[in-house]
């Protein structure tokens, strides 16, 4: 290292700290932290070769500490969504949030669920300022559309043995409660009057109290959110409406494009190695068919 106490010889700074090159009476003395070595003034060609060797030697290392470097940012895909049931929970964790975990982390792109009001969700998606959330399929025209589905939403209609469902038309001018954000009235031929909830725990007190008639939305999470509720399963019928196919959409922007492609390629691979079975087995949910890249729920 250099003496700061040195003043007889100029210093000239190399772009890194520690390296130097200092002229002395009858050489040029290059050194660093590691190496020090003498080159004879009339030899010039030889002392430009050295310092080419430098700066290569630095621009590679320089670069191979940034591919490490915690605080060099990276790319990362943010999800945004609601706690839905065990399909997204709190301190990223659900059965949604582990499956796109497993899809980009891998690829060493970052993943980061944010909880936000599903309606936000989707138009922070439309607006690139977050990168995915989920949607049944065909939904949206100004999205990018994964390719591997996610799930099946069976969607159904909860309600009292003592009322009749003879199917869809039954919802006719009924109060019906569902998930505020989950525009349910866009898959139901009837007009309905919608009272939205933000819990479904809530939306069976309604119906316990006779506020409303029915309650619709997926099957999984209506039976996930009835024990909060104190009614008995018994008591309800579960009659079915319709199944929807869920997958996840990105933003119309480069970024979304590219990890619609890495989320496509990722989930194949998670499929034709069993990788993915293991992930729905760990959350209680059996894979009923897969046609294609198409992923499909019990």
């Amino acid at each position: 290292m250099f003496s700061p106490g040195v003043r007889r010889h100029p210093f000239i700074l190399l772009p890194i700290t520690g390296w130097g090159v200092r002229p002395t009476n009858a050489i040029f003395k290059i050194q660093t932290p590691m190496l020090a070595f003498c080159v004879h003034l009339h030899d010039i060609a030889t002392v430009k070769q050295y310092l080419i060797i430098i700066f290569t030697l630095l621009m590679a290392v320089t670069a191979f500490a940034q591919e490490d470097d915690p605080w060099v940012p990276r790319e990362v895909c943010v999800f945004g969504m609601p706690y839905v049931g065990r399909a997204v929970q709190p301190g990223q964790a659900g059965l949604y949030t582990e499956i796109l975990q497993s899809v980009y982390e891998d690829e060493g792109i970052g993943f980061k669920h944010k909880s936000l009001p599903y309606p936000r969700a989707l138009q922070s998606v439309t607006d690139s300022r977050i990168q995915c959330t989920l949607s049944v399929r065909d939904q949206f025209n100004d999205v990018v559309q994964g390719a591997v589905s996610l799930a099946l939403y069976d969607l159904v209609a909860v309600h009292f043995r003592s009322t009749d469902f003879t199917g869809v038309d039954s919802l006719r001018d009924k109060r019906v409660a569902y998930l505020n954000g989950f525009d349910w009235q866009e898959y139901i031929t009837v007009k309905m009057s919608p009272q939205e909830v933000y819990d479904l725990g809530f939306a069976f007190q309604m119906l316990d109290r006779g506020h409303v008639e029915y309650i619709i939305g997926d099957k999984d999470q209506l039976l996930e959110a009835l024990p909060r509720s104190g009614i008995q399963l018994s008591d309800l019928r579960i009659s079915p409406i319709t199944t929807l196919e869920v997958c996840p959409i990105f933003s119309p922007s480069e970024s979304g494009r590219r990890l619609k492609e890495v989320y496509d390629r990722r989930m194949q691979e998670l499929v034709d190695s069993g990788a993915l079975d293991h992930i729905y087995q760990r959350h209680g949910v059996n894979i009923r068919a897969l046609h294609g890249a198409s992923v499909t729920l019990d």
